[in-house]
């Protein structure tokens, strides 16, 4: 999630882990078969039922985790009013790196390098932070009226996002050099994803969601996937693509198959995922995609299109999985971080 802010502190602060065990309620719901549109049950509770607590660097409202990401190398990323945030996924120590005054961070991506980029609107740039001498080069993004809410690195350590105020997608390579590719339905991107075949997947404006390009050859492909899908998309643990949507998952196999997984909420409000994460959480070997929601709380899904669900306190936005395979939350209620 973006936030625009006026920064003030610069002051950086290593923080050690303040980790405290909460118990939450759980109320799974489950879909049958991917064809079949969900129905709530009252089942087991999963095991994710045990949270940690973690204090976040920078007490106070100005503290609030605004957005996850996780890093190349596995661990949590996430910006404040005054800082970028590095969560250690070993020991969950944090690590601050201030920001000049007055940034406001669209997208993020930690690469393969080491690296950490992100996008700011205020000045219009993207920048590369190395977090081992805490030095940032900035590129200006010439010719765009926006930063990019979304970054994605390439299979040749290019960065890639769409243009947030053109149907276009962009290339950045090391040394800030911009490349424009246009969209090829003339819609906008919505979000973007590094798959394993190496082409990049996006969401887009308008009756054909997903796209897809080639960062070598710069060459489009088209699905046909209808606007019953909505704007997050997600790589699964199998290495299929997840699109959200109103009350429906849609899943999209490398090959181009695509299957609507259709759901019933379980409640008076619709099921519509405000975050996704893939990767392998510990002792789960079942969920294929990770999510948010703000009617029903933590959600997995698993490769047949069922989904549990299970209610959080506080309010989450945010949903990560880091290189040790826990699972992270953002709580702006409580202004800290969960995981487990």
């Amino acid at each position: 999630m973006t936030h625009p802010s006026t920064r003030s502190s610069r002051t950086p602060l290593v923080a050690a882990a303040t980790l405290a065990v909460i118990a939450l309620p759980l109320a799974p719901l489950t879909a049958v078969g991917p064809a079949s549109a969900s129905v709530a049950g009252d089942l087991r509770p999963p095991e994710i039922s045990l949270w940690h607590d973690l204090d976040l660097a920078t007490p106070g409202i100005g503290g609030a985790a605004y957005d996850l990401v996780t890093s190349a190398e596995g661990d949590v990323w996430y910006y404040d009013d005054s800082n970028l945030v590095r969560v250690d996924q070993n020991t969950h120590g944090l690590t601050t790196f201030p920001l000049p005054d007055r940034t406001w961070i669209r997208g993020m991506v930690g690469t393969s390098d080491g690296a950490f980029w992100y996008a700011d609107d205020t000045s219009r740039t993207v920048n590369r932070l190395d977090p081992l001498s805490g030095t940032t080069v900035s590129f200006p993004l010439t010719g765009l009226r926006g930063a990019p809410a979304t970054l994605v690195e390439a299979i040749d350590g290019s960065i890639w996002f769409g243009d947030p105020s053109a149907e276009r997608l962009v290339r950045v390579d090391a040394t800030g050099t911009l490349s424009s590719y246009p969209e090829p339905t003339g819609s906008f991107v919505l979000d973007m994803v590094a798959a394993p075949d190496g082409r990049l997947w996006y969401t887009r404006t308008g009756t054909d969601r997903v796209g897809v390009v080639d960062p070598v050859t710069g060459t489009f492909d088209d699905l046909g996937v209808d606007d019953s899908a909505g704007a997050a998309i997600v790589v699964g643990t199998s290495g299929s693509l997840w699109v959200n949507g109103d009350n429906q998952f849609t899943e999209i196999a490398l090959d181009g198959t695509i299957t609507a997984h259709p759901l019933t909420a379980p409640g008076s409000g619709d099921i519509l995922p405000i975050d996704l994460a893939g990767g392998d959480r510990a002792g789960d070997a079942d969920s294929e995609v990770y999510f948010v929601s703000s009617a029903y709380g933590f959600g997995t899904l698993d490769a047949s299109g069922a989904v549990h669900f299970g209610r959080m306190s506080g309010f989450a936005t945010d949903v990560e999985v880091d290189g040790r395979g826990h699972v992270w939350v953002n709580d702006y209620t409580t202004n800290k971080l969960r995981w487990n």
